[in-house]
């Protein structure tokens, strides 16, 4: 299949995106500047950003999803799914290349006490932490997503994404980490608290 059979539509008023979103039955909640709408396989930017580079890093948020969802068979955990799209949200193109950003704001929020409940969480507890502890949900998922793209050996992480297309692989993902990361997960905890401090 096509991996960029996507629309991405970006709108000038906030109001028209809702009237058109409307016609899906999607009502976004306050605040929310995009989406991915998988069934639709169409990205909605809800408004132009007055900034250029933050309108991008909405862009990249958004497209993000579309590509995961495809790199991991439909089947990526919650947290892997916006971990990225926070990732590409905070990259730069430019000469040099791509220039990823984690800010020490969000690396101060980083705790890790609950690391295996929130690796194996499901969309529901995802998004009901993230609207509890503002925006924690997000900053974990961008430091878990960086800390794999940034720091662990490829080979770990296009074992972790294969692992994440078997179908037939009925372990949670804290178990698939488990089976691929050098030292299994109880290591992969250790070596994430270091990378995070």
């Amino acid at each position: 299949p096509d991996t960029l059979n996507l629309k991405l539509t970006v709108f000038n008023k906030r109001e028209d995106a809702l009237t058109y979103l409307d016609k899906f039955n999607i009502h976004p909640p306050k605040g929310t500047n995009g989406l991915y709408i998988p069934r639709l396989q169409k990205a909605i930017i809800l408004s132009r950003e007055k900034e250029y580079q933050q309108g991008l890093g909405i862009i990249y948020h958004e497209l993000s999803h579309h590509l995961t969802l495809k790199i991991t068979a439909g089947r990526p955990p919650i947290w892997f799914n916006e971990g990225l799209a926070e990732y590409f949200e905070h990259c730069k193109a430019n000469k040099k290349g791509l220039q990823h950003t984690f800010t020490e704001y969000e690396k101060g929020r980083i705790r890790t006490i609950y690391l295996l409940t929130f690796i194996n969480s499901r969309q529901k507890e995802f998004m009901q932490q993230q609207r509890t502890d503002e925006q924690y949900a997000y900053i974990l998922s961008h430091a878990l997503v960086t800390f794999w793209i940034e720091k662990i050996p490829r080979q770990i992480f296009h074992d972790f994404v294969r692992s994440l297309q078997n179908k037939n692989n009925s372990s949670t993902v804290s178990e698939q980490i488990d089976q691929i990361y050098t030292g299994g997960f109880k290591q992969f905890e250790k070596d994430f608290e270091a990378f995070c401090r």
